[in-house]
């Protein structure tokens, strides 16, 4: 059975999910401290946070899991809901939709913009986004699943 982290360990695994560079650059520009001392303090395992740092993280992070954060147990993200996952999903239909009637479209102004070399480079990028929104999708609904 492996140790669960320690409250100090999720702050700092927050902070690089996020991108700052180290505990002090997560506490002035993540949370706008003026320092890093309410944070550092908390390296001692015995020391626990304040209801105040609780809330400038939920307020700050809105996507970490706050149960996650206290007790250790979950992910540090926030399970999206079904309605979540279907706005998105609807969201992500309809743009691919209208992609292709605007490709149509085009292509019936204009037989050679589909060979157009720009142009396909252009849609490849859009594609290339598609895709990954989609494998992202399908990550978190595959996620969603084992954690239900």
């Amino acid at each position: 059975m492996s140790k669960k982290s320690s409250f100090f360990e999720r702050i700092l695994q927050i902070a690089e999910t996020h991108g700052y560079k180290n505990i002090n650059d997560f506490a002035i520009n993540g949370l706008a401290y003026a320092s890093s001392e309410k944070i550092n303090r908390l390296r001692d395992a015995n020391k626990k946070p304040s209801v105040d740092i609780l809330l400038d993280i939920a307020n700050k992070f809105e996507k970490i899991d706050l149960n996650w954060l206290i007790t250790g147990n979950g992910t540090i993200l926030k399970s999206p809901d079904n309605n979540e996952l279907l706005t998105l999903q609807q969201k992500l239909i309809a743009e691919m939709e209208r992609n292709r009637l605007l490709e149509e479209q085009l292509t019936l102004l204009d037989p050679n913009w589909v060979n157009n070399p720009l142009n396909q480079v252009t849609k490849l990028a859009e594609l290339k986004t598609i895709i990954a929104d989609l494998h992202h999708l399908h990550k978190t609904i595959i996620k969603d699943k084992k954690n239900n």
